[in-house]
């Protein structure tokens, strides 16, 4: 089950029969569901649950506005529609869309009438992204952007993002929304509200990208969809091996990644001139998933012959944990004979990769290896991995 917000959630479960007072009390562990990676359940509200069949819990989600969906085997993800098998089987789509005469639109190609200022050095030097996004994705895919050059302009509800008030704090901020968001352009609007669709549509209208996380129907439903934008001002670019418990949201990181490269793609072929429209870019989680799931969905792990060669381990020493890569012909039993500095310098030696690993997170950032790779303000925040020349 999925709620952003306490209303869905509250109506939800009272429609369930669960106690107001466990309602009340369940609310603040499932909000910091990403920060734990966990979501316990009350045990009354999972009762309350039990009783009811899952079609009829999906009507109640329906009516409250709770987000449901049934837990499906592979088997079951191997059957749908949208997981194909051959190359070009992208976990984002790009299309150029229909010309229409009414909105006036310039012949192409298109120009945008905004000078390209900003840091030229960097591949996205002078372009402009707007977003209205929340979680990760869409944050993260925007912050990409925005260590290549771009200036991002961040739409927020009026009072600011929720989540900036989430624990840990750096500096009165949440530590993970900086992370996520410092140095971006902050604009409060109220896109529920007829004046600020209009702000929401002025603030895109002279920008090269346009990126949102709304679920789908959203945009059409608040007039901020791509004819909307487009007939608002025509320089308009796009609308946009246990498994274990992880603090690493995999999937939002990934899914972030895969459409900040979606941008980029539909920006390339812009330039070069494959496309002299308006482009629509549409990615998901579910793509994102389904590029981490392509060899399982393939039946790969089934074949004979497609086992991984052997792979490295990671194991205890006398003194702390080390990484070694595959063909060290160690075992656990031998590593735990000698401190990891000792084995650090026979496995490179012996030419075979071998790190210690750190397990105290906080000390990544100091670690001589990654420090040039974290600016320090009030945390700990990744720096972009590239330079250009």
């Amino acid at each position: 089950m999925e709620a952003l917000e306490v209303q869905p959630w509250r109506d939800f479960w009272k429609a369930v029969g669960a106690p107001a007072k466990d309602i009340a009390n369940s609310w603040r562990a499932f909000a910091a569901r990403h920060a734990r990676a966990a979501a316990p359940l009350i045990t009354t509200l999972a009762q309350c649950a039990a009783r009811h069949r899952y079609t009829a819990l999906f009507l109640i989600a329906e009516r409250t506005g709770m987000g449901l969906c049934a837990l499906r085997t592979l088997a079951d993800r191997r059957a749908d529609s949208d997981v194909r098998y051959d190359d070009d089987d992208d976990p984002w789509e790009l299309r150029e869309l229909p010309r229409d005469e009414r909105d006036g639109l310039p012949a192409p190609p298109y120009t945008s009438s905004r000078p390209h200022t900003g840091f030229p050095q960097l591949p996205l030097g002078g372009l402009r992204v707007v977003e209205s996004t929340r979680g990760v994705q869409g944050p993260l895919a925007t912050s990409v952007l925005q260590a290549l050059g771009a200036h991002v302009i961040r739409i927020e509800q009026p009072g600011g993002d929720p989540s900036r008030g989430a624990a840990p704090l750096a500096g009165g901020v949440s530590a993970r929304f900086a992370a996520l968001n410092a140095g971006k352009e902050i604009r409060q609007t109220d896109i529920r509200t007829a004046a600020g669709r209009s702000a929401g549509a002025e603030t895109v209208a002279e920008t090269d990208v346009f990126l949102h996380t709304w679920a789908p129907g959203e945009a059409a439903r608040l007039r901020l969809d791509e004819e909307d934008l487009a007939r608002a001002r025509h320089t308009v670019r796009t609308p946009d091996g246990t498994p274990a418990p992880s603090l690493v949201t995999l999937l939002d990181v990934l899914g972030g990644h895969l459409a900040a490269e979606s941008v980029l793609a539909a920006l390339l072929a812009r330039e070069s001139g494959a496309a002299t429209g308006r482009l629509r870019v549409d990615s998901s989680l579910l793509g994102a998933s389904r590029g981490l799931l392509r060899p399982l969905l393939r039946g790969l792990d089934e074949a004979p012959g497609t086992q991984p060669a052997e792979a490295g381990l990671v194991a205890p020493t006398a003194e702390g944990l080390i990484a070694v890569g595959a063909g060290a012909g160690t075992t656990p039993a031998e590593l735990a004979t000698a401190p990891t500095a000792a084995w650090l310098g026979r496995l490179h030696a012996a030419g075979i990769p071998a790190r210690a690993v750190v397990t105290d997170l906080a000390a990544l950032p100091q670690d001589p290896a990654l420090s040039a790779y974290f600016t320090h303000d009030g945390c700990a925040r990744p720096t972009p991995p590239w330079s250009f020349a």
